[in-house]
């Protein structure tokens, strides 16, 4: 889980496996690959394994869950 206040950020990087982002509380925004959408409570979206992404708030709090889908991991 990552908690942001306003203007918070997680600067644009890429990981290796796909990660589902659910957003549970607040606003916030996200870009993939440079294309940005806002995303609210309710809302989540996947970055693509080796996808450019990030995630920030403008003038809101966002609470995300990030779930990471690794290959070969067990449940």
């Amino acid at each position: 889980m990552l908690r942001f206040g306003p203007h918070g950020t997680i600067h644009e990087h890429s990981a290796e496996c796909d990660i589902d982002v659910v957003c549970l509380d607040g606003q916030g925004m996200t870009s993939v690959d440079g294309d940005a959408a806002e995303i609210r409570k309710g809302q989540s979206i996947r970055w693509p394994a080796t996808a450019q992404h990030r995630l920030w708030t403008e003038d809101h709090d966002m609470v995300t869950l990030m779930i990471e889908h690794i290959e070969g991991a067990r449940a």
